[in-house]
């Protein structure tokens, strides 16, 4: 009597079971589909289909970033994991920053000094990186463009990121343009980058970071996480940098 009772129970709880692991397996299957299918996806927005860009979104983490990084045109890496690309050997790497930064990489937050993000360009150049992915110029929408944002009086994308990640323009009411004061830094961290290269090639790398070790004593032997905050570094670094271009004899500046 007892085993009939409990008969149909084992019976419905054995079904539940292999429905649960069906759909555990479904889970496991459907998360990788999912994000190659995503990638596949910013891909194609970006690049076309016929050639590739890595971006590192949480869902991409490392899964795609080491595996996939030599099969594509502009492998593109988060800045904080620059550092974990060079010792898996992938040199060359474009960059780009993140609303999921951390307290030390360079970027535009609104919360931050603009020298974080000026830093940036001294940073490009340590690396030798050949290029910066910029996002974004003007996404005046909520996180999932679902709706439009005034960027005058929500900076975040209606919470959704820090603010100032998501736009460095802003618009007036006769449709004109305003550039922020983060858009013009950008401007002159790309500037840096050009002159470094510049004065690099004329006088070599030791040089210049023997001039950074002077203005910023012991930043250079961890310049990832000491980068000059202090303003009158890089004014510094600029007027040094143009008075060696100007030592050497047939050069413009």
């Amino acid at each position: 009597m007892l085993t009939r009772l409990l008969l149909p129970r084992i019976l419905v709880t054995r079904i539940l079971v292999r429905r649960l692991r069906v759909r555990v397996a479904l889970v496991k299957l459907t998360v990788p589909l999912l994000r190659l299918s995503l990638w596949l996806s910013v891909t194609w927005v970006l690049h076309g289909p016929r050639s590739a860009t890595i971006l590192r979104l949480p869902c991409l983490l490392s899964l795609f970033l080491v595996k996939f990084a030599t099969v594509v045109d502009v492998p593109v890496t988060i800045y904080g994991h620059l550092l974990e690309c060079e010792a898996a050997g992938l040199d060359g790497m474009w960059v780009y920053t993140s609303c999921a930064s951390t307290f030390w990489e360079p970027n535009r937050h609104l919360g931050m000094p603009l020298t974080r993000l000026r830093a940036l360009g001294l940073l490009l150049w340590w690396h030798h990186t050949p290029g910066l992915l910029h996002w974004a110029l003007n996404f005046w929408f909520d996180q999932f463009s679902r709706y439009l944002v005034d960027p005058n009086a929500d900076t975040s994308a209606d919470l959704a990121f820090p603010s100032g990640d998501s736009s460095v323009i802003y618009p007036r009411v006769d449709g004109s343009l305003v550039p922020s004061l983060r858009l013009k830094v950008l401007a002159q961290l790309h500037e840096d980058v050009r002159l470094l290269r510049r004065v690099e090639d004329a006088v070599g790398r030791p040089t210049i970071v023997d001039l950074i070790e002077h203005l910023a004593p012991g930043s250079t032997a961890d310049l990832d996480h000491r980068y000059p905050l202090e303003p009158d570094f890089y004014r510094s670094l600029t007027a040094n940098l143009l008075r060696l271009l100007k030592d050497i004899d047939g050069a413009t500046v």
